[in-house]
């Protein structure tokens, strides 16, 4: 997973430096957006298994 992502970034990385400065800007704005989905994801899904972990315990 990490290896895709980080081709993806190189990718990302290169069209963006191939790209005029509108275009930059929409791949940065939309690069954000994305970055922004998986952190929220990634925190649903940790704040879901500690209340799943709190629930056992409990």
């Amino acid at each position: 997973m990490s290896i895709l992502m980080s081709a993806l970034a190189w990718g990302y990385l290169n069209l963006v430096n191939e790209k005029p400065i509108g275009a930059w800007l929409l791949m940065y704005r939309s690069g954000i957006a994305i970055a922004g989905t998986i952190v929220f994801f990634a925190l649903g899904r940790i704040l879901g298994a500690v209340q799943a972990t709190g629930c056992q315990i409990g």
